[in-house]
């Protein structure tokens, strides 16, 4: 046994101890991420962040480039924006990093008043002649905007709310047969 102990490849203990690579500009490029203009609506200026946000979980990007990356591809009048808010931040000794940039980024595209919209919408959110896959895309998307605190019974009860009418029969038909058969 002890032959075969001594027979097994190791890796060297180099490759062990060696940091994994970090991603450069290059390779963040790679993920095809649009530059950004400031000309989106409030849903692409979200999914921009939360793209840059994946890229960021998905990679080890170091944490000095994590400001960088997703700056360098602002253009127009964004880049000038954010460069006079970098200007501001510095002379005011604040800490510049991806952090404080999503906070000035989310600021300037998703002001209190345009979450308080996107709760307002959720709220109002019915099927309509969506599918119901729709639906649920969207009900989750604008579920993250409503601030107030929410039990998921009470997500379940706004969601059947939302559903055409044949679906809710469905959806309370479905329950009542599991009531049924659980109920002594």
């Amino acid at each position: 046994m002890q032959h075969l102990d001594n027979t097994r490849s190791v890796a060297p203990a180099s490759s062990i101890n060696r940091p994994q690579e970090q991603m450069g500009l290059s390779e963040f490029l790679k993920y095809n991420l649009p530059k950004f203009s400031g000309k989106a609506t409030l849903d692409q200026a979200d999914q921009w962040i939360i793209k840059v946000k994946n890229i960021f979980r998905a990679t080890s990007s170091p944490k000095d480039k994590k400001l960088v990356f997703p700056t360098y591809l602002l253009i127009g009048k964004t880049e000038f924006r954010w460069m006079g808010a970098q200007q501001m931040m510095e002379a005011r000794a604040e800490v510049l990093n991806w952090e404080s940039f999503k906070v000035r980024f989310l600021e300037k595209y998703f002001s209190n008043s345009a979450r308080f919209s996107k709760e307002v919408e959720f709220l109002k959110l019915e099927q309509g002649e969506m599918s119901v896959n729709a639906y649920t895309a969207r009900f989750e998307y604008l579920g993250k905007f409503y601030t107030q605190a929410t039990s998921e019974a009470w997500r379940c009860r706004k969601f059947e709310e939302g559903l055409r009418h044949e679906w809710l029969l469905c959806v309370s038909g479905n329950f009542l047969l599991w009531w049924k058969k659980s109920s002594w």
